[in-house]
């Protein structure tokens, strides 16, 4: 078995490192097959049978182990094990629909990673500028989320996911691996509203305020 199994689940055989644990007979010697082809390097059992052994130069993905033993009357006994190896980081790109705002909009940001990930949500993004709504999933490798921009005729405003182990930040993928910090996505703009004023100068009118005039002339602001 995986002596650690660095999965997002403890049985899930996704692991970051290949090494292995077994028993058989106490003090016995333990030849490996990596995905069928023999290899030199061998285990030798303690005198509990325990024994484990740390395969090398595994390339990222799928492997079967095969672990053998032969006892001194010749009967060959043998476990194998299929995991998934990866010790490469994740990373995520930070994309936007819009990169400049205008009064009123809001922005639909996409976290794109290389990879499905773990533990993914807001602790491990930045913004300035403005505030990001709950983010939500959309696939293994795609997360979205809306931006509110704050009100201001001069926006500067950013979105960033953190790599893990930064500040709050702890996403991994689901080997276990960190995170690596994406790109800095920024927007600007101009997102307050004209605010404009219009009225009679003078509503002859009955009353001051019934729209009511002889005189048409306007104000404002």
């Amino acid at each position: 078995s995986l002596k650690n199994d660095t999965g997002t689940l403890a049985t899930d055989k996704i692991t970051s490192n290949p090494k292995l644990t077994g028993s058989g007979d106490p003090n016995a010697t333990v030849h490996f097959t990596v995905d069928g082809n023999p290899i030199v390097g061998t285990a030798t059992a303690s005198a509990t049978g325990a024994w484990t052994f740390l395969p090398t130069g595994l390339s990222q993905g799928a492997h079967t182990i095969v672990a053998s033993e032969t006892d001194a009357a010749g009967n060959i006994g043998a476990a194998s094990l299929t995991f998934t190896f990866d010790t490469t980081a994740p990373t995520v790109t930070v994309s936007g629909s819009l990169s400049t705002l205008k009064a009123g909009q809001t922005d639909k940001i996409t976290f794109t990673f290389s990879e499905a990930v773990a533990g993914f949500d807001s602790n491990d993004v930045t913004v300035t500028g403005g505030t990001l709504g709950l983010i939500t999933s959309t696939d293994a490798t795609h997360y979205t989320a809306t931006f509110t921009p704050n009100v201001t005729d001069s926006l500067s405003a950013s979105v960033a996911v953190v790599a893990s182990g930064s500040g709050t930040s702890s996403w991994t993928d689901i080997a276990g691996n960190a995170g690596t910090a994406s790109n800095v996505f920024s927007m600007s703009g101009d997102t307050k509203a004209l605010a404009v004023t219009e009225s009679l100068k003078n509503d002859s009118g009955p009353s001051a305020t019934d729209k009511i005039t002889s005189n048409p002339k306007l104000t404002g602001s």
